[in-house]
């Protein structure tokens, strides 16, 4: 029982109920989840720490392991941090590296062995230069992938990433575009059922294209943040029930015709679904293309529209 409620506590925390009492002393030694927030210490304390719990832990088997290293972490501490882990069945491997939103810090390479850990249920990666060479093994029983990418850099990974994957359930897929000028990202998952996807320009080469393939038929609940109006193509989403869209449009007094018909398209992909959610900025768009063929929502049992004084009420 104890043990138990230890599972649930932040590493270092667990390392203090040693004070408690002499019962207390050794239990956080057999602790099968490490958890450490950079944001509670600095670097060397942080480094100290781990490195400590790694040599004293008795557990012949961590099932998760998250890491939030907020600073630019040596890479070579890194790699030995996580192999270190390469005897156990790691079913939870959340690593932040550190701040993406910042450039200025060197993106970190992602350690290599992360990709043997074939026993892998959730994988969270922040902040990480992805690279994933064409002989990976599979990921058998990997249901849950959370990434920030930077693109076109991340492109080859995530779609090779995402071929490795049999029985994945849920995708969060935050990228940031970088001077993006050809991009396709293939998101062709048979089994998926939650896709999260946000898109945040941040290179000077304002508003270019990716294609953007779902093909997900099991798929129940889409988000889309997009900032950069990139052109979706959605097949074979007759379960999708539920779905959030913003079509970022801020700033823009105009709209090519490119934008309304990419966002009208992503509609017609997605007109099964029976609860919509459009942020103000999606609706602006359509306010534009009254004259446009809208498609119809024959399922449609829940519409939540954010109006603004720029999207107003005329759709």
């Amino acid at each position: 029982m104890i043990a138990h409620v230890l599972y649930f506590l932040e590493t270092d925390e667990a390392v203090r109920t040693s004070i408690l009492s002499s019962k207390w002393r050794y239990l956080w030694k057999g602790v099968t989840r490490i958890s450490l927030s950079g944001n509670n210490f600095g670097s060397g304390k942080f480094s100290s720490l781990l490195e400590h719990v790694l040599q004293n832990c008795t557990s012949t088997n961590f099932l998760a392991y998250e890491l939030n290293y907020p600073l630019a972490v040596d890479i070579s501490c890194l790699n030995t941090w996580i192999s270190r882990l390469h005897s156990h069945k790691i079913e939870k491997l959340i690593v932040h590296a550190n701040n993406i939103v910042n450039f200025t810090l060197p993106v970190t390479p992602l350690p290599q062995c992360i990709l043997s850990y074939s026993t892998l249920v959730t994988l969270k990666l922040h902040c990480f230069e992805i690279q994933i060479p064409e002989s990976i093994a599979s990921f058998p029983h990997l249901k849950s992938i959370d990434l920030q990418v930077i693109f076109p850099d991340g492109e080859a990974a995530v779609n090779r990433l995402l071929s490795c994957c049999p029985v994945l359930e849920n995708l969060n897929l935050f990228g940031f575009l970088d001077d993006v000028k050809v991009l396709k990202i293939d998101i062709s998952v048979s089994t998926l059922g939650k896709l999260d996807l946000r898109l945040i320009e941040t290179g000077s080469n304002y508003r270019k294209k990716l294609d953007i393939v779902i093909n997900a038929p099991n798929l129940e609940h889409l988000y889309i943040d997009d900032d950069s109006f990139n052109r979706y193509v959605v097949k074979n989403l007759s379960l999708v029930s539920n779905v959030f869209v913003n079509y970022e449009s801020f700033g823009l007094a105009t709209f090519k015709r490119a934008y309304k018909v990419c966002l009208l398209k992503l509609f017609k992909g997605i007109a099964t679904t029976r609860f919509l959610t459009l942020l103000w900025s999606t609706v602006a768009v359509l306010r534009s293309a009254l004259s446009y063929g809208w498609p119809t929502f024959p399922y449609l049992i829940t519409l939540v529209l954010h109006l603004s004084s720029i999207s107003g009420w005329t759709c």
